[in-house]
């Protein structure tokens, strides 16, 4: 123990906490183009989860009304832009969109509908110019019948030139236009909504959507993204299974420490900003971890010793195994401590939190292979039971 430099774990510590920060300064700007009528503001209030009676992107209650730039910030990162065509976009000369084009468009979207138009590759062409990645919806994707969506899909492939291996997502965004009904044997009803308030009509989004996280996180502005969704699990699932995973992976590492309490620190930040739009802070992060690691002082000691020592098989097992399932569970007790929004201000309410996730993942983790704590997917599933 006599080699534990505190002021090295804190230098570590500040170092991954100012490059989260740096992530969450930074914007995320998404351009979607379309023919009129394609459904973009529809599929936009979809993507962005919004609820029926609150939508981002007002639907026109004419069809094909909308021909000029629709502009929208969400909070202080995320710009969007809604239009007919690049070419409106620039012609508009309007601050905002001058300024999302010379900062760059981190997501294109292309919205399609209907049979294949080769006008649209134009507009495909204009979105990998100007973007980072272009992702493409066949919107209204249920006016196809199953058989023959698929050879849609394939005559949209054909006219916009793209390869099969890249993807066309079918969608249907419907709910967000006054005229939208639901038809029954005839019959016209209001169209129902999940317990989000979104219309139980939106399909095929969420596959949509995933796959932006995923290539979002690979820039470091996921959470831009995730923190404008009414359903948070998934995001908080991915931080804490990610999270426990790299911190039972790095009890491998002699002086593994410092990177443990500053994944930990950085997930915890993570989950303040997913929930509330504000980064929780290295000190109080740093204090919640304190409060927890309270609760089990002998395993937080044993994890500290072990980083200062040379690898030895047996032991990284136990150490990897201690490292998962403290994350996991001071992680959960977090995110139920935000989800609930109860605050922070109760020590002795988050032990309580904190000890009951930590005997659920004791009992749930009895029968585990020592191999099996280090992956993230045994994490994901068992941590989803949990939250």
């Amino acid at each position: 123990m006599e080699n534990y430099n505190e002021k090295d774990l804190n230098a570590k510590v500040d170092e991954m906490f100012n490059d989260f920060k740096t992530k969450l300064d930074s914007t995320l700007n998404v351009l979607v183009l379309g023919k009129v009528s394609a459904g973009k503001s529809s599929f936009l209030n979809a993507f962005f989860d919004r609820e029926m009676t609150d939508p981002l992107f007002t639907v026109n209650a004419k069809s094909g009304e909308t021909t000029e730039v629709k502009f929208e910030k969400l909070g202080e990162n995320i710009s969007i832009a809604d239009t007919p065509g690049l070419d409106d976009i620039v012609s508009e000369n309007s601050a905002e969109t001058i300024k999302m084009l010379d900062d760059g468009v981190d997501i294109g979207i292309l919205v399609l509908s209907g049979s294949a138009d080769k006008s649209q590759k134009k507009h495909y062409e204009d979105l990998r110019e100007k973007s980072t990645a272009v992702f493409i919806v066949l919107n209204k994707a249920d006016t196809f019948s199953e058989e023959n969506l698929s050879g849609v899909i394939a005559q949209w492939k054909d006219q916009l030139g793209l390869s099969e291996e890249e993807e066309i997502y079918p969608v249907v965004s419907r709910g967000y236009d006054p005229k939208d009904k639901e038809i029954f044997r005839g019959q016209e009803f209001e169209i129902e909504v999940d317990n989000h308030g979104r219309p139980k009509t939106i399909k095929g989004i969420d596959t949509v959507r995933d796959d932006v996280l995923v290539f979002l996180e690979k820039q470091g502005k996921d959470l831009l993204l995730a923190k404008e969704l009414k359903d948070k699990s998934k995001k908080a699932l991915a931080i804490i299974s990610t999270a426990t995973a790299t911190a039972a992976g790095a009890a491998f590492i002699p002086g593994s420490a410092a990177y443990i309490l500053g994944v930990q620190a950085v997930a915890i930040g993570s989950l303040g900003y997913l929930y509330t739009g504000e980064m929780i802070g290295k000190a109080n992060a740093i204090s919640f971890i304190g409060t927890f690691a309270a609760e089990q002082v002998g395993m937080n000691l044993f994890l500290i010793a072990k980083s200062f020592l040379p690898p030895t098989g047996v032991i990284d097992a136990a150490a990897a195994a201690v490292a998962a399932s403290v994350t996991a569970a001071m992680l959960s007790a977090v995110n139920y401590i935000l989800k609930n929004e109860i605050g922070f201000g109760d020590k002795e309410q988050m032990k309580s939190i904190f000890n009951d996730i930590k005997e659920q993942l004791k009992a749930e983790t009895k029968s585990a292979e020592k191999k099996e704590l280090i992956k993230a997917t045994f994490w994901k599933v068992l941590i989803k039971k949990i939250i």
